[in-house]
């Protein structure tokens, strides 16, 4: 008899534990997913592993990663009414051009909890896009070519080659981005809350100064710092991140934030994604201070949550773009202008390079 009775216990103990697996296998499977476009690479592996992963874990929702972010698809993806992306990488100039225009989804910020929203700045927040990470371009130098606190600190001592000599670079009107102008106007005198709207005949008589110095026009963002490694020039803008990998990695470079360029990737949902509800919760989770604080430590970027430093080393810290020490040095690209003369500023430049 007993032995009856502990065989139906154990079948119904089976069977029970079969339901729960069943339904846990159900909800994860009902759980959907959520399609992001960003840029991959180094990029890729530390936004998976700081957000997509733990995301899964904790919600059963799959996390698709997609290369390759680009406007024109984001918008033909709208018109078409094929959406594939339900969150795209794009900076505030895409959020302006399109966004503007009905192309994104207005971010649900009830998603988000208090704590979060009250430590991400409101320059970080915006009716169509929350900031993903801060990266800055900024003056970068060869600390072979000057050690300790002899340095050029800002663009006028980049012009400045009496005091500071040695060969120089600068990124090209015709990389993609805007034209070095306010790295120009910063050296002729110009106050940092001066740079906007931005005087081009100014910039280009200052730029014309520091031309016979400039060895290289760079184009890619990988060469700024393989030439200050390789002794091919000792000072040029670079983005941080690029050359703060190389002063870990034991490299002689090291960078300055006095009047550097601060920039910040947003993360964007275009109109009719069809993952929307998932998106907004994909993107609440990344924007949480220990979820950024992994990221960072992951990549050197800056979180736009300002709690995340509290997770972060303190030395580490302080060379990331966002750390209020070195924010307080930069002025923020201003997307706003540039999203109305990137196109104006590019024909000049090339202009002014066929005739210098």
């Amino acid at each position: 008899m007993k032995r009856c009775v502990i065989l139906i216990l154990v079948v119904m103990l089976g069977f029970g534990m079969a339901a729960l697996a069943s339904a846990a296998q159900k909800k994860g499977k009902d759980a959907g997913q959520v399609i992001i476009a960003e840029w991959g690479g180094s990029l890729g592996e530390a936004l998976k592993k700081a957000y997509y992963e733990p995301f899964e874990k904790e919600t059963g929702i799959k996390v698709i990663q997609a290369e390759g972010p680009d406007p024109a698809k984001t918008k033909a993806m709208v018109d078409s009414g094929n959406v594939e992306w339900d969150i795209v990488e794009h900076s505030m100039m895409e959020i302006l051009n399109i966004g503007m225009k009905g192309y994104l989804e207005a971010i649900d910020y009830t998603k988000f909890d208090k704590e979060t929203l009250k430590n991400i700045p409101e320059q970080y927040k915006h009716k169509f896009g929350i900031g993903g990470f801060v990266w800055s371009n900024v003056l970068a130098y060869s600390t072979e070519a000057f050690p300790g606190e002899n340095h050029p600190h800002g663009w006028a001592d980049f012009w400045n080659v009496d005091k500071f000599p040695g060969p120089r670079s600068l990124e090209s009107g015709s990389s993609g981005d805007p034209p070095p102008f306010e790295y120009a106007l910063f050296a002729d005198g110009v106050a940092a809350d001066k740079i906007y709207p931005i005087d081009i005949d100014r910039a280009f008589k200052s730029l014309k100064k520091i031309e016979p110095h400039i060895g290289k026009w760079w184009t890619s963002g990988a060469q700024p710092g393989q030439m200050l490694v390789d002794g091919e020039v000792v000072a040029t803008n670079a983005f941080s991140g690029r050359i703060i990998k190389l002063k870990m990695e034991g490299a002689p470079v090291d960078i300055d934030y006095y009047q550097g360029l601060a920039s910040v990737d947003f993360w964007v949902v275009p109109r009719g994604a069809p993952n929307k509800e998932n998106a907004m919760k994909l993107l609440a989770f990344m924007s949480k201070a220990d979820r950024q604080a992994e990221f960072a430590k992951l990549i050197p970027y800056g979180p736009v949550n300002q709690k995340a430093y509290d997770y972060i080393d303190k030395a580490y810290g302080k060379l990331l773009p966002s750390h209020p020490d070195n924010v307080k040095l930069q002025i923020f690209l201003n997307h706003e202008y540039w999203s109305q003369n990137r196109e104006k500023g590019a024909e000049l430049w090339t202009k002014w390079a066929i005739e210098k």
